[in-house]
């Protein structure tokens, strides 16, 4: 089957490496490359000879694997596609979200792996036909860009609780890391990701989307309806929710154009208020003075059996079991 790479995920190991006096030109060649506009890093090629460049790269150049040497390229610079889809995010969760639902911008054969289990949310990517001489090179940039850009969102000191490879190993894969980390690394499983405290996706994302390409990227703030609608539920002080209703009216217009317009930033009502309970649940059962059977009314719901199902739903894990888990 035909899979593609986006030129941007390789075009930094080709300028690095002329940079460093490497003989790309021929390689490029043999691999079948040159024939390719690879000025355009939004451009595509074909995964089988993205894999053979890389191959022939690591054997022409003696290289022990790619991370140590390229590792620290892999960043979200390297795809402003998908950039672009999540910088305006205003947390992890939709980061998230917003990577899980758009895997295949950068690998056609990407399918992305988000999900939480109790206390943890696990976030990377699952690679099929993936036998290709060299895919695990691709595999291996591909883990170091899933921890570079936690790093760029979350602070650069930010280190994994748990690395899955869905490899044997990774040569080079401690330069990921930094001193002193705790991570644990497991090879051979189904997919490739990271894992990290769930407390984390409720936290607003570093200042890196707000100070990078503000002018080129970001949509006017005035013109966010997701992020007025979350701002508006923060400081609800009623125990119902506004409804979809009352929000269009206090936005003067039909409920039908505001769904529409919350379409165009890729999301759906049901889903802002989803989020937004899941994020304020987790601020609130982190707080040890909210007593558990008192967080379902600031979160809208009508009785707490309905937020111990939501709970379950987003967790797979009960309010109390999470609640205890954070004092172990």
């Amino acid at each position: 089957m035909l899979h593609l790479a986006q030129v941007g995920f390789f075009k930094p190991i080709i300028d690095r490496s002329v940079g460093s006096g490497f003989s790309t030109g021929s390689i490029l060649k043999t691999a079948g490359l040159s024939k390719y506009n690879l000025g355009n890093i939004s451009n595509y090629v074909p995964m089988a000879l993205l894999c053979s460049f890389l191959d022939n790269t690591e054997r022409r150049h003696g290289l022990n694997g790619f991370l140590e040497k390229f590792g620290d390229l892999m960043t979200l610079d390297i795809a402003p596609d998908f950039r672009d889809l999540i910088i305006d995010s205003p947390d992890l969760l939709t980061a998230c979200r917003k990577a899980a639902n758009n895997a295949d911008i950068v690998f056609t054969n990407e399918e992305a792996v988000f999900h939480i289990d109790g206390a943890y949310a696990t976030f990377g990517s699952y690679f099929y036909d993936n036998n290709l001489v060299g895919h695990s090179h691709v595999e291996a940039l591909n883990l170091a860009m899933i921890i570079n850009v936690f790093r760029e969102l979350l602070g650069s000191d930010w280190n994994p609780l748990e690395i899955y490879l869905q490899q044997k190993s990774f040569t080079g894969i401690e330069s990921l890391l930094t001193d002193g980390h705790k991570t644990k690394v497991y090879s051979e499983q189904p997919y490739t990701a990271v894992t990290f405290p769930i407390e984390l996706l409720t936290k607003p994302i570093a200042n890196y989307c707000q100070q990078s390409y503000q002018k080129e990227s970001r949509p006017k703030r005035n013109t966010n309806l997701t992020v007025k609608i979350n701002r508006l539920l923060n400081s609800n002080s009623q125990e119902l929710l506004p409804s979809l209703e009352q929000f269009a009216n206090m936005a003067d217009m039909s409920v039908r154009t505001l769904q529409r317009k919350i379409a165009t930033e890729g999301s759906k009502f049901s889903t802002i208020i989803n989020q937004w309970r899941f994020k304020k649940a987790i601020e609130l059962l982190s707080n040890p003075k909210v007593l558990v059977k008192d967080v379902y009314k600031q979160l809208g719901y009508s009785d707490v059996s309905n937020f111990e199902r939501a709970f379950r739903r987003w967790t797979n894990t009960t309010p109390g079991k999470y609640r205890n888990s954070l004092s172990s």
